[in-house]
């Protein structure tokens, strides 16, 4: 699921203009990071 979600997005950036794409892919990374410093954290916890 996540992996199709991964490329949609990717296909879907491919049709924006660069600096739009730039921009959401420096977010969706930073979601990802924030997720994982998150589940780290409740694994802890």
């Amino acid at each position: 699921m996540l992996p199709a979600l991964i490329l949609r997005l990717l296909t879907f950036t491919l049709y924006l203009k660069p600096l739009v794409s730039d921009v959401i892919l420096f977010a969706f990374i930073f979601l990802l990071l924030f997720l994982a410093i998150l589940s780290l954290i409740l694994l802890v916890v």
